[in-house]
């Protein structure tokens, strides 16, 4: 079998391994499976495309038909933001000006998202930094208007009331211009 369709089938069970791993409780085999995958030439794109936001999406399923307790997606929600620190820590230091901004709105608490765009974005040689989760829409255009972001990003993984979202998207969106 080539070598890029091993690498592929690797990456592609990856995501399985890794929600086994986090629902086992086993942090040690979730690092050393995005480490030794890092390491090994996979970007950091790839990494959450492929392997965190597929194990996620498995542990949501498992925790809709009660295979798994809140505890469990809770606590591995914490042992990936974790390793997503450390992987942004293992990442090249940008030394580029461009500067990108992001943040999830008020009442999204989703915080492994918004962290996989900052990672994305640094990987690529952008300056990052993620303001965090849960943030007024007013606070965000502050930020906006005082720092000047080449680019701002907008997590959105939780929508409580969907005309406000917009609402607060398109102010965002004109300060931003």
């Amino acid at each position: 079998v080539p070598s890029t369709e091993r690498k592929k089938r690797r990456i592609e069970n990856a995501a399985g391994q890794f929600v086994d791993a986090l629902i086992a409780d086993n942090e040690h085999a979730c690092r050393a499976l995005i480490m030794e995958h890092f390491q090994s030439g996979v970007s950091a794109s790839r990494i959450c495309d492929e392997i965190i936001a597929p194990a996620f999406h498995t542990l949501g399923e498992k925790w809709e038909c009660h295979e798994v307790e809140i505890y469990e997606e809770r606590s591995s929600c914490l042992t990936t933001l974790r390793l997503l620190n450390e992987l942004r820590e293992k990442l090249v230091p940008p030394t580029s000006s461009r500067f990108a901004m992001g943040a999830t709105l008020e009442g999204d608490h989703y915080s492994i998202p918004a962290t996989m765009a900052e990672i994305v974005l640094r990987s690529t040689g952008w300056n990052t930094r993620l303001l965090g989760c849960s943030i007024p829409a007013a606070s965000l255009m502050s930020a906006i208007e005082q720092h000047e972001p080449a680019i701002f990003w907008l997590s959105v993984s939780h929508i409580t009331d969907a005309s406000r979202v917009v609402s607060e998207i398109n102010q965002l969106f004109e300060v931003a211009l």
